[in-house]
């Protein structure tokens, strides 16, 4: 990679991808395999952005995504292709909680915390919880009149509010996908990010369309590696470096200007020409320099998005003990917490486990919920530490390591109206030929979602 002190001369570069993380770095890969060779503008030091590791209690451990899910053939493939699929480890433990008055075993068989069976409708810990789902369920599913939220694009907490009632997406749905995507069901648009129910809550019987839907569906596999997901970043930028792409480091876009076609990329060092533009950043940062080319972006500029905080803490196993059979536990809301989800790594991943200690990754922050990181680092982790000691009924313990690791904005939201906010993108693009916007923000925020995305949109230029 170069660096701002080690910079060659480019005047003329088939692409330009601005963003060194693993959307910037798979789209710039896809564009080599077909023959563009582009160059990628990192604005940091770094390459992977929220990909990274640490060395934490004398373990490698990640301080964002520590898996991604494989759900097609072509993620399997993709991993093969960077020699990487041999070396995925799964998680040695799945199980968990969710955490409500106390922790609740979840039920095998949730589909981001939609029940296929009537059973995980007993998951709630209250009879009368239970009782009111069921009647719910029994009502709509008896009705002559299916049901029709007041918008096609309707929220998630809206579709289950319907069908299950509010207390089982407080306390079920709100934790699981609401925590994969650092948001509020209430706002999280359910097309956006759980078609699935968006289609079954449709159906008379919902529980058995979200059955068949999740039969249908290609057996999924979660992965990660031993050496943390830096393992994947480092190996594309390893194979775009064998290709004679150059990673430029420490370097910020300052503006693009299209002139036929060819778009002029100024930098904080140089002047680029190019037919090919990726943007790989937040939709704010693409924005700002969008603004130069395109006018005013609201839609990327107004993008929401959450922040959060990843807390590494190591504990005495024999003095802070956990379900050595449970992965972890994600929060509901309504806890009125900060802790939101909280990995038991070293129960999760063999490569993490240690006879003496304890790994946990602790989350903080959600969207509407974050003002726990207006803590400074030492007080955040006491007020993690102090609400752990509470969950797990442990006694005068204190962690023997911990590690703040914050992540500004690195949760885009899919609210209600993202499809329009999409539809919105495609709008401003269309007049710029060869321009794309690539990232977690647009069409899933998951590593294998974001993956595809950026693989499909740089082929797409080609």
């Amino acid at each position: 990679m170069a660096t701002g002190e080690n910079r060659s001369s480019i005047s003329n570069v088939d692409a330009v991808v601005i963003g060194a993380g693993i959307a910037g770095l798979v789209a710039a890969h896809s564009l080599s395999i077909a023959g563009v060779k582009p160059l990628v503008i990192e604005a940091t030091s770094r390459i992977g952005g929220v990909v990274q590791t640490t060395t934490f209690a004398g373990k490698t451990v990640d301080l964002g995504a520590d898996s991604l899910i494989v759900r097609d053939p072509a993620t399997r493939q993709y991993l093969t292709g960077l020699g990487l699929w041999d070396e995925a480890v799964s998680p040695a433990m799945q199980g968990a909680y969710v955490l409500n008055d106390r922790l609740h075993p979840l039920a095998p068989g949730l589909s981001l915390g939609m029940p296929t069976r009537l059973r995980h409708l007993m998951m709630m810990p209250k009879r009368s919880d239970q009782v009111q789902s069921i009647l719910r369920l029994t009502r709509t599913s008896l009705s002559r009149t299916r049901i029709s939220p007041g918008t096609v694009d309707a929220s998630v907490a809206e579709l289950i509010h319907q069908r299950l009632g509010t207390e089982y997406n407080d306390q079920v749905v709100d934790a699981l996908l609401g925590g994969v995507y650092a948001g509020d069901t209430d706002q999280m648009s359910a097309i956006a990010t759980h078609p699935a129910l968006a289609q079954a809550a449709r159906e008379r019987r919902m529980i058995s369309g979200l059955r068949r839907i999740k039969a249908n569906t290609a057996d999924v596999r979660f992965v990660g590696f031993v050496g943390g997901m830096v393992t994947l970043t480092n190996a594309i930028a390893a194979q775009l470096t064998n290709m004679g792409v150059q990673i430029a480091t420490v370097e910020k876009v300052i503006s693009i200007v299209q002139d036929d076609l060819q778009y002029t990329v100024t930098t904080d060092q140089r002047t680029i020409q190019t037919p090919r533009v990726v943007f790989a950043v937040h939709p704010h940062i693409a924005s700002q320099i969008l603004d130069s080319t395109l006018g005013s972006t609201p839609v990327l500029r107004s993008w929401p998005s959450a922040s959060v905080a990843m807390i590494l803490m190591a504990y005495p196993k024999d003095r802070a003990p956990v379900n050595s059979q449970s992965s972890g536990f994600v929060a509901t809301a309504k806890t009125n917490r900060m802790i939101t989800a909280c990995s038991y790594a070293s129960n999760k991943w063999l490569h993490l486990h240690d006879p003496g200690i304890n790994i946990l990754r602790v989350s903080v922050g959600r969207f509407g919920r974050d003002a726990a990181l207006d803590l400074d680092d030492e007080e955040l982790v006491a007020g993690v530490a102090s609400e752990l000691r509470e969950i797990h009924r442990w006694t005068n313990v204190a962690p023997v390591a911990t590690h703040v690791q914050r992540w500004s904005n690195a949760f885009p939201q899919y609210n209600v109206g993202h499809r329009a906010r999409l539809a919105a993108i495609d709008g401003i693009l269309r007049p710029y030929d060869r321009m794309a916007l690539v990232g977690n923000a647009y069409n899933g925020i998951g590593l294998a979602s974001t993956m595809q995305h950026a693989r499909d949109q740089a082929q797409a230029l080609v």
